[in-house]
């Protein structure tokens, strides 16, 4: 898993990504956007959505998830996006993603 926190998409806000490379493990072909829901927690309390895209031609460039099939044994690179405030990115305080995978909810802790 590899995560950025790098574009400024709004003046008082920050995109943060988390990357997240999901091998479809099913003998059916399966909608990218099926294999993870992420959100983030920040402070123990305050919650961002994400939305996500999937990476096609080695980065070359990007669809939405919800229209790209992975099929069955192959690896997807799958990019959730958070636009968060500038306060939550600039903060020491605790921030972590809450990644749910069909129905168990893990957590990865950014800081």
């Amino acid at each position: 898993m590899r995560l950025f926190l790098s574009y400024e998409s709004k003046k008082d806000s920050t995109l943060l990504a988390l990357i997240i490379e999901a091998k479809n493990l099913s003998a059916e072909w399966m909608e990218a956007d099926k294999f993870a829901k992420v959100s983030l927690k920040y402070d123990n309390k305050y919650h961002y959505d994400s939305f996500s895209a999937i990476e096609l031609l080695r980065g070359e460039t990007f669809a939405n998830t919800n229209s790209t099939l992975v099929e069955p044994l192959d690896t997807g690179t799958l990019y959730y996006l958070a636009e968060i405030p500038n306060e939550v990115a600039k903060s020491d305080k605790p921030l972590k993603a809450e990644i749910k995978v069909k129905d168990k909810i893990y957590e990865y802790s950014i800081r």
